[in-house]
């Protein structure tokens, strides 16, 4: 139930923040360039794209703030 509850208030959040950043005119092309470099701070130097292939999750699916926090614990820093 907590995992539930803090993924819905992620995706509260995420949605604040976009509707923020659209109304400060920043494009989809920004947009994802802001979230580009949030996840690769967030995954320790991996960008989003490396870290499903490492944990195995599909293209489709998001990859939960815990699983990196775990593969970032679990592994070397990239040089």
């Amino acid at each position: 139930m907590e995992r539930l509850q803090a993924q819905e208030k992620l995706a509260a959040t995420e949605t604040e923040l976009s509707k923020n950043i659209y109304e400060r005119g920043v494009d989809n092309t920004g947009f994802a360039r802001i979230r580009s470099k949030g996840d690769w701070e967030m995954f320790g130097g991996y960008n989003t794209s490396d870290m499903k292939r490492k944990l195995g999750i599909y293209a489709t699916h998001r990859v939960s703030p815990e699983s990196a926090i775990s593969f970032k614990t679990h592994t070397k820093p990239i040089a």
